[in-house]
C-alpha cells in the first residue's frame, strides 16, 4: 500500500492517528509459525515493528498471525521482547482430531514466557456477521466461567475485502437482543485484550508449542 498507493496509505495514516485505524500484527510479513530459526522470527518482529514505529508512531501490541499452521514454542519468549503481550490467532481451530481445549488462555513457551492469547470461536476468521456466526461464537467458547468475552472477526478475511455494509449493519441490530449473547461493535483489539486480561488469573496455561492436525504435507 506504501509503495502502489501512497496517497491512501498517507489516509490511513491519519485514521491511526484518530484511533480508526488499529494497526496488528507486529511482524514484517505472516512469516512460517514453525520451519524459521528463532533469529529469523526475531528478525520478522523486529523489522516489523520498526515499521509500524517509524510509519504509525507505536508498536504492536498484538501479535495477529491469522492464517499459518503451527506456532513454535519459541514464539511466547519473542513476542514479548518485540513489545506484545498479546496474541491472537485463528487456524488451530481448525486441527482434525484433537480439538484444542481453549479459546482464552496463557501461553506459555520454552523459557517460561507467558502471553495472553484469543481464539476466536466463531473458528473463522471472515465471518458474514449472522446471528448464527454469534451462535456458534458462543457455544464454541471453550473458557465459559473463566472468562465472559470473545472476539468475532467479521469481513471478507481472504482477499483483503474487509467489513461490508450488510455485515456491519447486523452486528448492530444484535447490540442487546434477546436469546443472544451481547454484541459490541466498534472497539479494538486491544480494547478486548485488556478486558481479558481483566480475568487473566483464572485462565488455563498451555505449555509448549501449538500444532495443527491439518494441511498434512505442506512442509514437505
Amino acid at each position: 500500500v506504501k509503495e502502489d498507493y501512497p496517497l491512501l496509505f498517507e489516509e490511513i495514516k491519519e485514521y491511526v492517528k484518530l484511533g480508526k485505524f488499529v494497526p496488528v500484527g507486529g511482524s514484517y510479513l505472516e512469516f512460517d509459525g514453525y520451519v524459521p530459526s528463532g533469529e529469523s522470527m526475531a528478525r520478522q518482529i523486529l523489522y516489523g515493528q520498526r515499521f509500524f514505529k517509524s510509519n504509525f508512531g507505536l508498536y504492536c501490541q498484538t501479535f495477529f498471525l491469522p492464517d499459518t499452521f503451527g506456532y513454535s514454542a519459541q514464539l511466547p519468549q519473542l513476542l514479548k521482547k518485540g513489545g506484545m503481550k498479546y496474541f491472537l490467532t485463528q487456524k488451530l481451530s481448525w486441527s482434525a482430531f484433537n480439538k484444542f481445549p481453549h479459546s482464552s488462555f496463557n501461553w506459555k513457551g520454552i523459557d517460561g514466557t507467558s502471553v495472553l492469547t484469543h481464539f476466536p470461536p466463531a473458528d473463522d476468521y471472515s465471518s458474514n456477521g449472522t446471528v448464527k456466526n454469534v451462535l456458534t461464537s458462543e457455544n464454541n467458547f471453550k473458557d465459559k466461567g473463566r472468562s465472559n468475552c470473545s472476539l468475532m472477526l467479521f469481513g471478507v478475511g481472504d482477499g483483503g475485502g474487509g467489513p461490508l455494509t450488510c455485515h456491519i449493519e447486523s452486528l448492530v441490530r444484535m447490540k442487546d437482543l434477546d436469546g443472544l449473547p451481547k454484541v459490541t461493535l466498534g472497539g479494538t483489539i486491544n480494547q478486548f485484550f485488556d478486558e481479558l486480561a481483566s480475568t487473566q488469573k483464572n485462565l488455563m496455561t498451555w505449555d509448549g508449542e501449538l500444532y495443527l492436525e491439518l494441511h498434512n504435507g505442506t512442509y514437505t
